[in-house]
């Protein structure tokens, strides 16, 4: 994924949806992953739904929810904040949670966060804190 990670939105090429479909079902959960990851950069409309599930389904492993949350902000996913609401109730991954939306140049995003941390320890205020004002303004 290294090779399109410089590149905003490669082409998907023809042949692309029969290869993800048989990575799709390799044995390997790396395999798996790095594919959903590709697919999503060619704006794969399975795949990014996929991907969106594993977000917030609390049944997938911790890693793979958070490669998940990585691949959609990666690829600029509209529906990252409203997906998101789940993920900042869950301690596992509201870390990561909170980097990614303080990623979003919006204020409503902001505002969300600013909200739902006056509940949080302090660790995860003070990294919302810095994640907020760490962005360019």
């Amino acid at each position: 994924t290294q090779g399109l990670s410089s590149r905003k939105s490669p082409t998907m090429p023809p042949e692309w949806p029969a290869l993800r479909k048989t990575l799709s079902e390799n044995a390997s959960p790396l395999v798996k992953r790095l594919t959903l990851g590709i697919a999503a950069k060619f704006r794969d409309r399975e795949a990014i739904e996929m991907l969106a599930q594993r977000v917030i389904d609390p049944s997938v492993s911790t890693d793979d929810r958070i490669h998940a949350l990585n691949s959609l902000r990666d690829i600029r996913f509209e529906g990252l904040p409203d997906l998101t609401e789940r993920t900042l109730n869950d301690p596992q991954m509201r870390q990561v949670t909170i980097n990614v939306l303080a990623d979003y140049m919006d204020s409503a995003v902001a505002h969300k966060l600013i909200d739902a941390m006056k509940s949080w320890s302090l660790d995860d205020r003070r990294l919302t804190i810095y994640s907020l004002t760490r962005r360019p303004s």
